[in-house]
């Protein structure tokens, strides 16, 4: 990850786009640093490991695991110091070593509830 190793960013071709859940895109390696260090903030002592890695053509997938402790403000929920751990898998079209384009999917709503978010129906009005 970035903030552990500037040099992660050279995989990443000067045109990425990641897509994640709800239609949220990241563009180019400066948006990747942005995200990352958002992630490194909320939770700095994050851990990424990555494992099973299944190639086809031009794609990549990888499943992973972040743990961290929730230290800083991430998505509207102030620190609460609680540990948590994601799972994901994402997708990585890679062209002349450099990843062009990623689908990414994670558990969002299982990592707000780690986070103490409590959900509920929306009421019929």
């Amino acid at each position: 990850m970035y903030a552990r190793n500037p040099a992660f960013l050279e995989m990443f071709n000067k045109d990425y786009v990641a897509h994640f859940p709800g239609g949220v895109d990241v563009q180019g390696p400066e948006d990747v640093k942005n995200l990352t260090d958002q992630y490194f903030k909320a939770f700095p002592d994050m851990t990424h490991v990555s494992s099973d890695f299944i190639a086809q053509g031009d794609k990549v997938v990888v499943r992973y695991r972040d743990t961290g402790t929730h230290k800083g403000a991430f998505m509207g929920v102030d620190p609460t110091g609680r540990k948590i751990e994601n799972t994901a898998i994402g997708i990585f079209r890679i062209i002349d070593g450099k990843m062009v384009e990623g689908w990414l999917e994670y558990d969002q709503l299982g990592l707000m509830m780690q986070l103490g978010m409590e959900f509920k129906p929306r009421e019929e009005k």
